[in-house]
């Protein structure tokens, strides 16, 4: 997604995968796709490892400010791509990061077999978008909602960054931050700061 942020694991120590969806047959819009990708994530981590992962806006699973996966969704000639990185086995991380790394292992003492993690992701895919709950369970799962933050936008919306609170997303998946007595929407970007 951008230039020089790479995932890097030895083999059978993570989970990396990416993930083909018709798109005629999944129930969500493509701009809902990447949030029901990260509620499925992190409620994985919460049902098979039992650790307290919630959704960082736009697409990192955490635990406790560290970052335990990383996801990239795209939509390509009517197939959405998941692309899913999930530490699994790491007991050290080489390398520099912006979010600390932490793995189920270093969270749990137990290690996980990457093909049963995937197959247990696909199997919440398909119980998300069987039973729905998927919306439901991405705005429980959203980390940083009702604190101070800096938001730098995106392309789509450009502009200096803002200073306000997050609110949380609005039914098109939009950011809503509040800057002093008014609602600000937008489309894309990048959170820069949690302001404490």
């Amino acid at each position: 997604r951008i230039s020089g942020r790479r995932w890097e694991s030895r083999a059978d120590l993570s989970l990396l995968t990416t993930i083909l969806f018709d798109s005629s047959k999944v129930p969500v819009l493509p701009h809902q796709f990447p949030l029901a990708a990260g509620a499925v994530v992190a409620q994985f981590c919460r049902e098979q490892a039992g650790v307290e992962a919630g959704v960082s806006w736009p697409n990192d699973v955490l635990v406790e400010g560290r970052k335990l996966s990383g996801l990239l969704c795209e939509m390509r000639r009517g197939f959405f791509l998941c692309g899913i990185g999930l530490n699994l086995n790491q007991d050290v991380f080489d390398g520099e990061y912006r979010r600390p790394p932490v793995s189920l292992r270093q969270l749990t003492g137990r290690e996980f077999d990457p093909v049963e993690a995937a197959v247990g992701i696909l199997n919440l895919f398909e119980r998300f978008f069987r039973e729905g709950g998927w919306r439901e369970a991405f705005d429980r799962l959203l980390l940083g909602v009702g604190e101070r933050v800096s938001f730098v936008p995106g392309e789509a919306d450009s502009g200096p960054a803002v200073d306000g609170v997050f609110l949380g997303l609005d039914e098109e998946g939009q950011i809503r931050i509040r800057l002093d007595n008014k609602e600000k929407k937008f489309i894309s970007g990048e959170f820069a700061a949690v302001k404490k």
